[in-house]
């Protein structure tokens, strides 16, 4: 399933393009996010769609989105978008792939496992959709052996997309808080975080 592009999105003066222009692959694929930096912001989803309904738009290969979604969650979708650091080099692909739905625990409820691969290990989260929003629960980094290097919690979330409808407009702000508490050998650190969003266009054509 190839998801369309229809939304662009900023925050922290990161222009996120898996909500903006996104060319997304069916079927497994490799990841390019090494474990996100707090200060970036990925539009980085949950449980399937109970009524999904066809899309506008199209990729240059690949067929229709049949969901309504702008990041279909079902497990085995992939896809493929572009992040501009604003840096003056060109946007850099970042590939996702959602691996499997669990439930850690009653009080969690059932999260999507959403997986990225890169040459220096790999990085899993937990992301569940919570009516319009897909948000990020938990970060856990790996390195090339597969240990685990680090957990981050996001309390009580780190927003990943917001689709309720008076943010589906360009030019809509708004701000997320949450608490970053990263767990790794060294011992535990929490800081609060305030992230700016903001809508920077819609529709918008896949390159």
């Amino acid at each position: 399933m190839r998801i369309p592009p229809s939304l662009m999105t900023r925050g922290f003066g990161v222009l996120v393009a898996a909500s903006m222009a996104a060319c997304g692959g069916g079927g497994s694929g490799g990841d390019v996010d090494a474990g996100n930096p707090p200060d970036e912001v990925d539009a980085d989803p949950g449980a399937p769609d109970a009524n999904p309904q066809p899309m506008s738009g199209k990729c240059s290969e690949g067929g229709r989105s049949t969901s309504n979604r702008y990041l279909p969650d079902e497990v085995g979708n992939s896809w493929t978008y572009k992040v501009d650091e604003f840096d003056g080099n060109p946007p850099a692909l970042k590939r996702q792939r959602y691996d499997a739905v669990m439930t850690p625990d009653a009080e969690t409820g059932p999260v999507i496992v959403q997986l990225t691969e890169n040459a220096n290990g790999s990085t899993e989260n937990w992301l569940q959709r919570q009516g319009d929003k897909m948000v990020r629960l938990q970060q856990r980094d790996f390195n090339e052996q597969g240990q685990l290097e680090r957990t981050t919690f996001y309390r009580p979330y780190r927003l990943r997309l917001d689709e309720t409808p008076e943010r589906l407009v360009a030019g809509a702000r708004w701000t997320e808080n949450y608490v970053r508490e990263v767990q790794d050998s060294l011992g535990t650190e929490m800081e609060t975080i305030s992230e700016e969003w903001s809508v920077a266009g819609v529709d918008v054509a896949c390159p």
